[in-house]
């Protein structure tokens, strides 16, 4: 497939009112007057979605996939509210005959029912809920829910037995406010590819026609993933095995324009870098500022800076030294979260991390290499931040130094659930990243390593006979302000909860 350029797709869409998803940081707001479209008439029907998401005080954006071309439209309603048709758009081979649309001027803090409609005939069978967001510096109670790590099914189809923490997040209340999805959602990696990669090397990004059945396996019928999302908006970065494969970096195989054309193209998102090197975003919701990381697309090759040596005596020695520009994030997007970060003027300041940040697994790392030498243990560290320490500490360095209080990290990646309170070195932490996949037995593990996991984790931490889990973050104001910090199984029961006060000034 021919890859086209953003000004090229913007020329030939503009006839059928097509709006480009994701917009850039520095773009005009969706014009008011209606597109005119024709119907397209060859019976194309929905094959996923509608989604919602990337949205703000006054808009949402919806996504949808037909089975062919034809022409999309939105009917969206407030309760008791007049329904408002969205502009058109028609559904083109050339984006897999995926369409986003804007709907702006709505109301804010709001709840909204959408039915898509398709060459102008409603489809209410498809029916979802979404909402907008409190305006900013508003100060509101609200709930959000989020997880990372969901491979329901090799085959794509799935079981009544998996993605139970789903229907526990769509049955919460309140009601939250949208779901954040930090990164290996359904692992396509191991989906379209043997082992990761073919025989040649490649991931499954080297091949446009796979990078688009992964997505569509990730908004598939029949999971509870989707009866989730057909109730509230999305927020959505990616980690390793659904950039490209496990513990990938910016170099692998495959084309980022490819990558992230397809993240604009199947998913509502908000505003892209103007770049469009990766797919940070940052949000706002009433007194609170949402940052989503891209912790794979600007990152440096790891075995650059650790590596392994076999003696003549089969002794294997291990090393780790940071070469120079060696970075996670990329200038761009840590300049972009620092700053960021210094000028925000909500009262919370929540990052969305997929890989783990909490400083206290260095200590693990250094014994791994120096005393206790476990292959597996160092290269699983030195994906997280634990490889990129430099780097890291800048960012820590905001809060050790009080320059910018109350940041939350929410992360992923670990295949287990865990939180720490906020301490001198480090903002707290609530990890949620074993939606609906096997639980690691990475505390197990650190206990052999005679080091208590107590002293990673202080407030909560799960063992590798311990349940899947999904996230729950609640934001209170009254009686005074607070964040709480909340782990739920696929039963419904609460595991565990902290809660964090607000730092003064």
């Amino acid at each position: 497939m021919t890859q086209l350029s953003r000004r090229q797709l913007l020329q030939m869409l503009a006839a059928s009112g097509a709006v480009a998803a994701c917009e850039s940081e520095t773009a005009a707001p969706a014009a008011s007057a209606p597109k005119v479209c024709s119907p397209v008439g060859g019976g194309a029907t929905i094959t996923h979605g509608p989604i919602s998401g990337g949205g703000s005080a006054s808009s949402i954006r919806l996504a949808v996939r037909l089975s062919g071309a034809g022409k999309v439209a939105f009917d969206v309603t407030a309760s008791g509210g007049k329904t408002v048709r969205s502009t058109c758009a028609v559904s083109s081979e050339t984006d897999d005959f995926s369409v986003v649309i804007d709907v702006s001027g709505l109301a804010a803090a709001t709840e909204y029912s959408v039915v898509p409609v398709i060459d102008d005939v409603a489809a209410p069978a498809r029916t979802i809920q979404t909402r907008t967001y409190a305006k900013a510096g508003q100060v509101t109670d609200f709930t959000f829910t989020f997880g990372s790590c969901c491979r329901y099914d090799d085959k794509g189809v799935g079981t009544k037995s998996m993605g139970k923490v789903f229907d526990v997040a769509r049955k919460l209340q309140p009601k939250p406010w949208f779901f954040a999805q930090i990164g290996d959602w359904t692992y396509p990696d191991y989906a379209f590819s043997t082992k990761g990669t073919d025989q040649a090397g490649n991931n499954y990004t080297a091949y446009p026609e796979e990078i688009a059945k992964s997505w569509r396996r990730r908004l598939v019928d029949g999971y509870p993933l989707r009866d989730l999302l057909a109730t509230m908006p999305i927020a959505h970065v990616w980690d390793d095995h659904d950039f490209a494969e496990n513990n990938a970096w910016g170099g692998v195989t495959g084309k980022q324009s490819d990558r992230m054309a397809a993240f604009e193209r199947y998913l509502p998102c908000h505003a892209l870098p103007k770049s469009k090197a990766g797919a940070w975003q940052q949000f706002t919701v009433g007194h609170c500022d949402f940052f989503l990381v891209d912790m794979r697309s600007q990152r440096s090759d790891l075995k650059k800076a650790l590596s392994s040596q076999m003696s003549a005596e089969g002794k294997l020695t291990w090393t780790f030294a940071e070469p120079p520009g060696h970075t996670m994030l990329g200038q761009e997007q840590l300049a972009w979260l620092l700053t960021g970060l210094k000028n925000s003027k909500a009262l919370w300041k929540f990052v969305f991390m997929p890989v783990e940040i909490n400083p206290r697994y260095d200590a693990v790392m250094y014994k791994a290499i120096h005393e206790t030498p476990v292959g597996a243990v160092i290269e699983a560290l030195g994906d997280s931040w634990c490889g990129y320490p430099t780097e890291r500490d800048q960012i820590l360095a905001l809060h050790r130094t009080g320059q910018v209080k109350n940041i939350v990290f929410l992360t992923g990646d670990a295949h287990m659930g865990a939180m720490k309170a906020r301490d001198a070195d480090c903002p707290p932490i609530h990890m949620a990243a074993n939606l609906d996949i096997g639980q690691a037995p990475i505390m197990d593990l650190i206990e052999k390593f005679a080091m208590p996991a107590k002293d990673l984790w202080p407030e909560w931490y799960q063992l590798g006979t311990d349940p899947n889990t999904i996230g729950v973050v609640k934001i209170v104001t009254q009686p005074k302000h607070q964040v709480i910090c909340q782990s739920y199984d696929p039963d419904g029961a609460l595991l565990h909860a902290m809660t964090i006060d607000l730092e003064a000034g």
